[in-house]
């Protein structure tokens, strides 16, 4: 972790592996980090995030299907 007192992580979430989480980063709700590099300034919110990098200043969220009736 870069800068620790300036990241976020709620008590569901899960890291794993050779994770980097850079400053400024929210981890969310029941999210899940495995071998991945958050960059700067990003939000991963109830998302399992793999092998990947993210960001800076991304936000990841769960796709919600919604149905809109007029």
């Amino acid at each position: 972790m870069r800068l620790p007192d300036t990241i976020y992580i709620e008590e569901g979430v899960q890291i794993e592996g050779e994770s980097i989480i850079e400053n400024g980063v929210s981890l969310l709700g029941n999210s899940k980090i495995v071998n991945s590099h958050i960059k700067t300034n990003s939000v991963v919110e109830d998302s399992i995030v793999k092998d990947s990098d993210v960001g800076p200043m991304a936000r990841i969220r769960p796709s919600r299907s919604e149905e809109h009736t007029s």
